[in-house]
């Protein structure tokens, strides 16, 4: 199933909040560039904090069943939406509004 990924100041402010939350911050700060980025990594992140169905939900302004989904569609939604706000998160970081450091 294709999404249309939703990129308004509220869904950004959420998604930070949810990245901080788990540890993955550098994911967009820059401090990990895409050729580091590990899906094992961000899946075991979200399925440890639980946060699946509210990331795609938000991401999506879906109210579908994430969890539901196979693992090569969830990855699409979640690498996705990286993919598709990457010039977003690179110029909140120019503007210093994204921190230099993560705080993992």
């Amino acid at each position: 199933m294709n999404y249309n990924f939703k990129t308004n100041f509220k869904v950004i402010k959420t998604v930070y909040r949810i990245v901080k939350k788990m540890g993955l911050l550098s994911l967009l700060t820059g401090e990990k560039t895409e050729s580091d980025i590990n899906v094992i990594e961000i899946a075991t992140t979200l399925f440890e904090h639980d946060v699946v169905n509210e990331f795609c939900r938000v991401v999506t302004g879906t109210d579908d069943d994430f969890e539901e989904m196979e693992i090569e569609e969830l990855e699409g939604v979640i690498l996705g939406f990286f993919e598709c706000t990457k010039e977003s998160w690179n110029r909140l970081k120019l503007a210093g509004m994204l921190g230099q450091k993560s705080e993992e």
